[in-house]
């Protein structure tokens, strides 16, 4: 034979082995493939596609169970070949190798993921041979491979861009499930991909629903929001959803409600309503679900003139119960019962049913734990609003169980916060050991949790009767810090922005808590005097600031300049206040003496004409407010009622009439028994002690403790208030309560008292307490003596 021959039949001969091994590695059995591998990675002269065939089916293959160090043993190999390979390889091996691998999921070994690395080394000097398919699975592979968007991923996607109108319809849906599945950052690719959709519409081409649904939802999750707002208006006007499956329409529809610009067609609710039924939806993922309840959630707020998105709720709802549809992740069971309260209305059957049954499987310790904090607690608060607790015992029992827990052991976290708050805000006003964990994880953590879940917070713990009953005896620690967290942070110049209903909620928890922290107080009033001149603040928000503010007799310059802007705003009809809040206002104009007849006028007008709406209890504490600034604006400014005013003030009398406290207690009675031991002693006097005296003419309505009255004359000879804990705010400094001032109420009701002419003692709580009986004898009797000696005339 020829010496040429020869060499042909050798290269063939090598070729056919080749070929035999390459078949043995993909075609092997269990045993099969690892006598294949043995002799694959013993010979010297192993070509790396082998190898990268043997490691991809090794990697992938859950049926061959390939034992570890053989796995890891092809792995290091190919990556030596891959490495030291002079020789190119193929970009069909390439490919073939990194779906292999993809197809096993993100590596976690870290010979497989040496060898990711190795094969993406490669892309860049076989990415110009690649054909578009190649690329597209390479593409694909790296998602699955949950790689980031560096080099070799944009590498591919610039080639992709360029030919992406070649793509079929088809595969540029396939390639767009890619992006939407990766967490890649690529708006540019993105706004290309929306292009040749769009340019694919507008040609009139037959796309299937699959491929709309597919490219809307890929551009978003990875397009900015001017690409996604026009690709969802081409859907408004272009699309025909009759035909579209429940999981299309809900993948859509995820992305009106992510980017709230575009609101969607009613073509596509009622599409969503046609094709709900208890086996469609059952067949549907349950991701699918939780998704759709969370967009028609969110897009119910939107489409405000619209039922739809409710109905769709309810209807999806009695699908899952009616099909049994179990199994949902925890972030969709929170979506779920959070969407599910927002439909419920009052004796609404079925949502106790679909509550029951979706928290079956999730009522377990052990199920619970599989819940972040924010889900879990969303989830919760859902079910209190909806008044479900006696219902889901277990529920309720294993969440606040989680949450007691986790307030001991779970970092501090923006997240965290955000879920202690939900939490916090059901358990309002009962408290209990799991509001004061809370409490005191937020003390621990106020640095690391976001500004507004300190607001809130601190609202939760105001609304807890007894933290707040804590706050008028002994200062609560854990408070007093919390107030200090929040003054820090919002003085400290980071401007984290803070909305109009957490300055309300801030400063309005301050006056609950009677805590007051005058440099704090003072940065609210200055930002909500800024978003009053900017139209950023409504009447109930504004109400709440002022009536904190001046419950804590807080007077400093922004105070005074918030309530005067306010009656500016008033006069000029740039805020108009609900009648609710009209009683606040007027008493905030009071208690800071400002103030405005045409203004005063007018919200008496308001307050008048429309306090029928209100709640009984609204209206009582309403009137109350009313007459304490009537009271102010007759004395401190000459105010005279007119004829239809006459009505509405003497119901204010009365209510405050009926309102007054006769209740005496242990510091009362002993400062009575104290008066009438000393006047005793000068029974000439013609005095005596009077308890709940009313100070008609001059004040009618407003009543005293105690006064000394003539026996004969009737006139009042000396006033005296017995101020207890509830009298007074704490006052914080730097390092924590600093002492104490009396707050709004005492102080205007004091002003009023001596402004009208009489004569009055204040007797504190700690005075008192700091006194034993001889002293506390003297004491009264030296107040006494210098009261009845002066030659003053008291009015009445």
């Amino acid at each position: 034979m020829r010496p040429s021959r020869r060499l042909s039949a050798v290269a063939r001969q090598k070729l056919r082995r080749q070929s035999d091994l390459r078949s043995r590695i993909v075609d092997a059995d269990k045993h099969e493939f690892e006598e294949v591998c043995r002799e694959l990675l013993s010979s010297g002269s192993a070509l790396p596609a082998d190898l990268l065939c043997a490691a991809g089916r090794a990697v992938a293959s859950t049926r061959l169970s390939v034992v570890a160090e053989t796995v890891d043993a092809l792995c290091w190999a190919s990556t030596e070949c891959l490495c030291s390979a002079e020789e190119e390889i193929p970009s069909s091996e390439v490919v073939a190798a990194l779906v292999s691998l993809a197809s096993a999921g993100k590596p976690h070994r870290p010979s497989v993921r040496r060898l990711v690395e190795g094969l993406k080394a490669r892309i860049p000097s076989v990415a110009p041979q690649m054909s578009l398919q190649e690329i597209h699975r390479a593409t694909t592979a790296l998602c699955k491979l949950k790689e980031p968007s560096g080099v070799e991923v944009q590498l591919l996607l610039d080639h992709l861009d360029r030919r992406l109108d070649m793509l079929s319809d088809f595969a540029l849906a396939s390639l767009a499930r890619t992006i939407a599945s990766s967490s890649w950052r690529i708006e540019a690719f993105a706004k290309s991909m929306a292009v040749s959709w769009r340019q694919r519409v507008e040609g009139q081409r037959d796309l299937k629903s699959n491929v709309h649904a597919a490219v809307v939802f890929a551009v978003g999750k990875a397009a900015d929001e001017e690409i996604i707002t026009e690709v969802l208006r081409v859907a408004n006007n272009s699309l025909d959803y009759s035909t579209f499956t429940f999981t299309e329409l809900s993948q859509i529809l995820w992305v009106y409600a992510n980017n709230g610009g575009v609101i969607p067609s009613e073509s596509i609710w009622k599409s969503l309503l046609g094709a709900l039924s208890a086996d469609g939806v059952g067949a549907c993922a349950t991701q699918t679900i939780g998704y759709a309840f969370w967009a028609a959630g969110v897009l119910s707020h939107n489409c405000h003139s619209s039922g739809l998105p409710l109905e769709l709720i309810r209807q999806m709802a009695q699908c899952v119960v009616l099909g049994s549809v179990r199994g949902f992740q925890p972030s969709s069971v929170s979506y779920m019962v959070w969407a599910v309260s927002l439909a419920a209305s009052q004796d609404c059957l079925w949502v106790g049913d679909f509550c029951k049954h979706l928290l079956a499987d999730n009522s377990s310790r052990e199920t619970i734990d599989k819940f972040k904090s924010l889900e879990l607690a969303n989830t919760f608060a859902a079910v209190c609003s909806l008044g479900l607790k006696d219902i889901l015992p277990e529920f309720v029992a294993a969440a606040r169980q989680y949450f007691a827990a986790a307030a001991k052991t779970v970092p501090g976290t923006a997240a965290n916060g955000r879920a202690f708050t939900q939490v916090a805000w059901t358990m309002v006003p009962e408290g209990g050991p799991e509001m004061e964990a809370i409490v005191d994880w937020f003390t621990t953590n106020s640095d690391k949790v976001g500004l507004r879940s300190l607001c809130r917070i601190l609202w939760a713990a105001s609304k807890c009767d007894g933290v707040v009953e804590a706050c008028a005896g002994q200062q609560s620690t854990s408070v007093v810090l919390l107030v200090c967290a929040a003054a820090r942070r919002v003085l400290d110049g980071r401007r984290e922005r803070l909305e109009q209903q957490d300055i309300a909620l801030l400063v309005w928890a301050l006056g609950t808590l009677r805590v007051s922290h005058y440099e704090l107080e003072e940065r609210c009033c200055v930002l909500a005097r800024g978003m009053l001149m900017d139209g950023r603040i409504d009447s109930r928000h504004l109400a709440m600031v002022l009536w904190g503010i001046t419950s804590n007799s807080h007077r400093s310059q922004p105070a005074i300049d918030l309530i005067k802007d306010t009656a500016l705003a008033v006069e000029s009809g740039s805020i108009a206040f609900d009648v609710a809040d009209v009683g606040v206002v007027l008493w905030a104009m009071a208690a800071s003496d400002v103030y405005d007849q045409v203004v005063f006028r007018h919200l008496l007008s308001v307050f008048a004409t429309g306090s029928g709406q209100l709640s009984a209890a609204e209206r009582r504490a309403s009137l109350s407010k009313v007459h304490r600034a009537y009271l102010w604006a007759r004395l401190c400014h000459g105010f005279v009622h007119s004829p239809q005013e006459a009505g509405l003030i003497a119901e204010a009398l009365e209510e405050a009439q009926m309102s007054g406290v006769d209740a005496k207690g242990e510091f009362q009675t002993g400062v009575c028994r104290n008066l009438n031991r000393v006047l005793a002693r000068s029974p000439s006097t013609g005095f005596q002690v009077v308890s709940e005296v009313d100070l008609a003419p001059e004040l009618p309505g407003l009543a005293v403790d105690a006064a000394l009255v003539d026996g004969w004359t009737g006139s009042r000879g000396l006033l005296v208030e017995v101020d207890g804990p509830h009298h007074y705010v704490s006052v914080l400094g730097a390092s924590g309560v600093s002492g104490r001032q009396y707050n709004g109420q005492s102080v205007l009701k004091h002003e009023l008292i001596r402004k009208a002419g009489f004569r009055l003692l204040c007797i504190g709580d700690e005075k008192w307490r700091s006194m034993d009986r001889a002293d506390r004898f003297e004491f009264i009797r030296h107040e006494v003596s210098d009261a009845l000696s002066s030659r003053e005339l008291f009015p009445g």
